[in-house]
């Protein structure tokens, strides 16, 4: 049991020499905080993004990471605010969005989830077949059936394979 976190040990002990080297380094950053999230140390995850994102602040993907961290933890109030504190220093990333979309999805707040979820579908052109089922998944559940089954459409339009998208799409129409 012990082995098993070697490689973890290994990895983190490179990446903190390469921090020693050069405190300014933010891949380093954002490298030792990738680490830890694959890891499931999701409070030593969001330190690293923290410390990414004050040597990096303009890299909008570092704050959806680190506020995913919070609610991978369950903390589910922090990494709304930490999404929210984003958007408005981003205001036209998509992904933001359908993060806080996601994260109203989780925590049962219908409304909320349905607005974020349309914010994110306006200010994206071409949405990814991931996201587009995750609105699909929200818009479901908000019993927005239509709309579900137009966003499942369009993630088979997309990848004409997902599983997901033809089971839910298929138990919607009858």
């Amino acid at each position: 049991l012990q082995n098993s976190s070697r490689p973890l040990d290994e990895a983190a002990d490179a990446f903190g020499e390469a921090i020693r080297l050069n405190e300014e380094l933010p891949a380093a950053y954002a490298a030792m905080g990738n680490l830890m999230a694959q890891n499931q140390k999701f409070d030593d995850a969001f330190y690293w993004y923290s410390e990414a994102i004050k040597r990096m602040p303009e890299n909008e993907n570092l704050y959806i990471l680190r506020a995913n961290m919070s609610r991978a933890s369950g903390n589910f109030e922090q990494a709304l605010t930490l999404y929210e504190t984003a958007s408005r220093q981003f205001p036209q990333n998509s992904r933001i969005w359908y993060e806080i979309a996601w994260t109203y999805r989780q925590t049962e707040q219908k409304a909320e989830a349905i607005e974020s979820l349309n914010q994110a579908l306006n200010l994206d052109s071409s949405p990814s077949s991931d996201f587009l089922l995750r609105a699909g998944l929200i818009f479901e559940w908000a019993q927005e059936e239509d709309r579900a089954v137009l966003a499942y459409q369009k993630v088979l339009l997309i990848e004409p394979e997902n599983e997901v998208a033809l089971a839910r799409l298929d138990s919607l129409q009858p």
